[in-house]
């Protein structure tokens, strides 16, 4: 999950239009809308519509997603890499999947000491290709633990 607050898509359009040299009703023209519902997206007081970002995003010459989430070139991470993560998990190798639960724990360890709320990233809060895969490899490993257990249970004699 993405920590989203409109402030920050209105933080990031003030930096912008300041770093332009862009009064509030410069870029409320350019943008066809009027200054103070420039200055309440700029506030984060308000959700604009997509026409909104996307007509603010040309007047500035950044695309929505940059305003959105930020810096392009750190983009939020790709299909690619959610598809690599579900080939670990719907490989079902043990060893491989181990070592992908230890690398997300550490992570959310990381998250968790950069004041993230971690449970976000938890089970059910994950999202996509990715997150059906951890879920699977959740269910294979309860299911091999029941199936070990059971085989153990009926080979002690009675």
């Amino acid at each position: 999950m993405i920590d989203f607050r409109w402030s920050d898509v209105g933080n990031r359009i003030r930096d912008r239009r300041i770093g332009q040299g862009l009064s509030q009703q410069a870029l409320a023209d350019t943008a066809g809308m009027t200054q103070p519902g420039l200055l309440r997206i700029e506030r984060g007081e308000t959700n604009p519509k997509m026409d909104t970002l996307r007509a603010i995003g040309s007047a500035l010459g950044i695309s929505v997603r940059e305003l959105m989430f930020g810096d392009a070139a750190v983009p939020y991470p790709s299909s690619n890499l959610m598809a690599r993560v579900a080939r670990i998990v719907d490989s079902g190798d043990r060893a491989a999947i181990g070592a992908l639960e230890n690398s997300v724990g550490m992570i959310e360890l990381l998250l968790k000491r950069a004041g993230h709320r971690v449970e976000d990233f938890g089970s059910g809060g994950a999202s996509g290709d990715a997150g059906r895969g951890a879920a699977r490899a959740r269910n294979r490993k309860s299911n091999a633990s029941s199936r070990r257990m059971k085989e153990r249970a009926a080979q002690k004699p009675r």
